[in-house]
């Protein structure tokens, strides 16, 4: 039986979003704001925890994605135009796929390499692995940096 910390679960896909539309905020050179960028990002992770939890089926889960996309692509940029706003969900889901995609991957690496080493003892409740996560969502956020400023 597989074991799934929605706080844990949240909180990525909280990190991941808000990361990914503040890079393709800068990207497409959309405005705007922390408030606005931290709103969408618990949007987003409230929708993914309620996918993950409600949705069985491949339709209503594309369905919560697409909404999830449509509302957080509303809700952060400041005003601009419809074009724009299309330019910053093109960015955002580029965006998004990087982030996500790096995390998973280098997660398995990680995972196939130090199997076990992360494990709870004595059968306790501490998810250590979310260390982990930090640790290559923080790498990943330096990379971004490092490319933005080139």
């Amino acid at each position: 039986m597989r074991t799934l910390y929605i706080d844990v679960y949240f909180l990525i896909n909280f990190t991941v979003d808000i990361i990914s539309l503040y890079f393709a905020s800068r990207l497409s050179k959309v405005p705007t704001s922390t408030k606005r960028l931290i709103v969408s990002s618990l949007l987003g992770g409230i929708i993914a925890a309620i996918t993950v939890l409600i949705a069985n089926g491949v339709a209503l889960k594309i369905i919560n994605a697409a909404l999830g996309l449509l509302l957080m692509g509303l809700l952060a940029p400041k005003r601009v135009s419809f074009s724009r706003r299309i330019k910053f969900l093109f960015a955002f889901l580029i965006f998004q796929s990087m982030v996500g995609g790096g995390v998973s991957f280098i997660f398995g690496v990680l995972d196939k390499y130090i199997k076990g080493y992360f494990e709870p003892d004595g059968g306790g409740a501490v998810n250590r692995k979310m260390l982990l996560f930090a640790l290559i969502i923080l790498l990943i956020i330096g990379v971004f940096k490092m490319l933005v400023s080139f």
